[in-house]
Order: structure tokens, then C-alpha cells, then sequence
């Protein structure tokens, strides 16, 4: 039986990320545009709309594998479909659509809520993709949230975050809540969770009038929201006080996976799509950065990990996951 989430939250979510990329297509990038206007290059985070407009369309396929519980054929057909999706952006953003909003942005959210309705119903949770979607989730709260540009000051720069984030928040929960179905013990824990990052993101949205999420509320951000994710499928040994430690743990490993993604910063990952989108590269001495691709990379890593972990745990409940 699909539960609330999978029925009414994760097209609702799917929704409105399709509907806030349509809108940083033919609202935000247009505006962008008229400010690079002229210049040879750019500087670091002149292309933040793209960034935007490619976390929506991350969170479109997690709120996709979480609908179908994480069924790995209806996971790779939406992550083509994403895939997909960001090459019809680029091509988008090359011919400079020029639409009506709401003939974008609607369209966009029905066809997301639509795709998400057709996922649904598959009849077991499989693990071992709902935790990677759920870290990757995760990660993208940090890094959407925490999404910069030129001036900090961009028209939509600052709801860009805060909707990003909101949503991560809501689909980590809900991909991590749908891989151990059969532990309620833990809602408490993903109450408290949720409690935090939304006061997390309160801080970001209020401590600094004019400039995006803070960096300093990013990390703790995903820290807590991974943390979650963690125990929600593995019981560490020593009960609470395991759980406590579990913490730090996952905070040390995060802050080591944000320094060895510091090469792949290096290589402007960005800069071939910048190319095809017929964009003013990015300067030698700043880099083209994609923190969508960057999130993936972090959450991969850290759900790959904690499904190991789990899958290896003798403390984790019998029955506590549903076969695939």
C-alpha cells in the first residue's frame, strides 16, 4: 500500500520544483543574461540561475525514486529522463526562450506531478537506492541552499535557496522514512531532525539581509540531515549515546568529502555546458563550478556508505527493510 508521502507529498514537491525551474528559465536567466550582456567572461557564480534550475531538476528525481519506493528500473528511467531534462535546459537556455511564465512553469510542475503519479505503486522498498536518493537529498540542502552569485544581491538568488533547501529537507525525510518502513521508533529522531534544519534555514533566511543562505548554517545543514538518514537504517551500538557519537562521525566524514571534491572544482565541470548554452566562459582565474553535480557526488558516496554499514550491522532489526 503507497503511503501519504508517495501519493500527495512527492507530487507536490515534484511540482513545485519543476514550476521554480521553469520560472528560473524564463525569469532569472533572462535577467542574468542582460547583465553579462557584452563581456568576453565571467567571474565565480555568474551562472547561479543554471545552478538553480539543475537542483529542481535533482529533486524532480529524487521525489521520482521515492514515489516508486525506489524500484531500480522506474529510478533509471527518471534519471534518464533527467538527464534528459538537462540537456533540453541547455538547449533552452542557448535559443533564449522567451515565454509567458506561467506557460512554462505550469506545464513544467503538471508534467513533474504527472511523471511522479505514474511511478507509483510499486508494492516493496528497496533499500539500496532510497538511501543514496535520501543523502543525495541531503547533500543538495547544503548546496542549493547555500547557492551564491556575483553580487549576493540577484532578483530570486535568495527564495532560489530557500525553496531548494525546503524541499531537500522534505524529500530527505521522505526517501529515508520509505527505506526502513518498518521502524517507527525513529520518527521522533526525524521530528527533532526536521525541527533543527528548518530553524537552520530560518537562521540562513534572517542573520544576513542581501546575501544568499549563510556558508556557516550550509554544512551543519547537511551534517544533520545525513546524520538522520544514517540512523534511520542502522541501529549503532550503545543506544542514544551511539547515536550521539554517530554525529560527529558523520560530520568529520562530510568535511572529508568536501576536500576531496576541491579538484573536481578545479576541472569547471561547468564549463562545457556553459559552451553549449552559447554563455561568456568563466575567467582563468575563477572556476565553473556545478554544485548539482557535486551534491550527487556527496550523497552517492555517503548512501553507498551507510547501506554498507547497515547491510553488515547485526544490530539492525530483522525485518526492518523489505526485500526489493
Amino acid at each position: 500500500m503507497t503511503t501519504w508521502g508517495e501519493r500527495v507529498a512527492a507530487p507536490i514537491l515534484a511540482a513545485t520544483a519543476a514550476a521554480w525551474w521553469g520560472y528560473a528559465l524564463v525569469v532569472l536567466q533572462p535577467r542574468l543574461e542582460a547583465e553579462l550582456a557584452g563581456l568576453a567572461s565571467v567571474g565565480n557564480n555568474a551562472y547561479w540561475a543554471r545552478e538553480a534550475r539543475w537542483s529542481m531538476i535533482l529533486l524532480v528525481l529524487v521525489a521520482v525514486v521515492w514515489s516508486c519506493r525506489g524500484d531500480r528500473v522506474r529510478s533509471a528511467i527518471g534519471t534518464a529522463g533527467a538527464l534528459a531534462w538537462i540537456g533540453v535546459d541547455t538547449w533552452l537556455d542557448r535559443i533564449d526562450l522567451a515565454a509567458p511564465t506561467w506557460q512554462v512553469t505550469v506545464p513544467a510542475g503538471v508534467a513533474a506531478a504527472a511523471c511522479i503519479a505514474a511511478a507509483i505503486g510499486r508494492p516493496h522498498h528497496d533499500r539500496t537506492v532510497l538511501v543514496p536518493a535520501a543523502s543525495v537529498a541531503a547533500s543538495s540542502a547544503a548546496f542549493v541552499g547555500a547557492i551564491q552569485s556575483p553580487t549576493d544581491t540577484e532578483p530570486g538568488l535568495l527564495w532560489s535557496g530557500y525553496l531548494g533547501a525546503g524541499l531537500s529537507i522534505a524529500l530527505t525525510l521522505g526517501c529515508a522514512a520509505s527505506a526502513a518502513p518498518g521502524r517507527p521508533g525513529q520518527r521522533a529522531v526525524a521530528a527533532a531532525a526536521l525541527v533543527v534544519c528548518a530553524a537552520l534555514v530560518f537562521l540562513m533566511w534572517r542573520s544576513f539581509p542581501g546575501e544568499p543562505a549563510a556558508g556557516w548554517a550550509a554544512p551543519p545543514l547537511a551534517i544533520i540531515l545525513l546524520w538522520t538518514v544514517l540512523i534511520r537504517v542502522w541501529t549503532p551500538p550503545g543506544g542514544l549515546l551511539g547515536h550521539a557519537l554517530a554525529l560527529p562521525a558523520v560530520a568529520v566524514a562530510t568535511l572529508i568529502a568536501g576536500c576531496l571534491l576541491v579538484p573536481l572544482v578545479i576541472l569547471n565541470l561547468g564549463a562545457p555546458f556553459t559552451a553549449l548554452a552559447g554563455n561568456p566562459p568563466v575567467n582563468g582565474a575563477d572556476s565553473d563550478t556545478l554544485n548539482s553535480a557535486l551534491s550527487v557526488l556527496v550523497g552517492l558516496a555517503a548512501g553507498t556508505s551507510f547501506n554498507l554499514l547497515a547491510s553488515r550491522s547485526p544490530r539492525t532489526p530483522a525485518g526492518a527493510f523489505e526485500p526489493a
